[in-house]
């Protein structure tokens, strides 16, 4: 899953938007009734600008994946680095 930085009003293909990370979110055997194969996406920045991002089966309530972004931008020190939240 693409993660991009943007700006709201602008779309994600903008000269405002920027990648700053692809997750993989590994998603649960897909279901007949496809109701039950919604996930909900979240994403939250923190107080030090730390983007966190969650991933869970809407149906069963399991996260599928959580991590944190800790750097944006071309001149971030760790541009692009998604890494687990413990």
């Amino acid at each position: 899953m693409p993660v991009i930085e943007g700006e709201i009003g602008y779309s994600a293909d903008s000269d405002r938007a920027f990648p700053p990370s692809n997750i993989e979110v590994d998603l649960p055997t897909r279901e007949q009734d496809i109701r039950r194969n919604r996930s909900e996406i979240k994403f939250r920045y923190d107080e030090s600008g730390i983007l966190r991002f969650t991933a869970t089966h809407a149906a069963t309530g399991k996260q599928l994946v959580e991590r944190q972004i800790d750097s944006f931008g071309p001149d971030g020190p760790h541009c692009g680095t998604a890494s687990p939240m413990n």
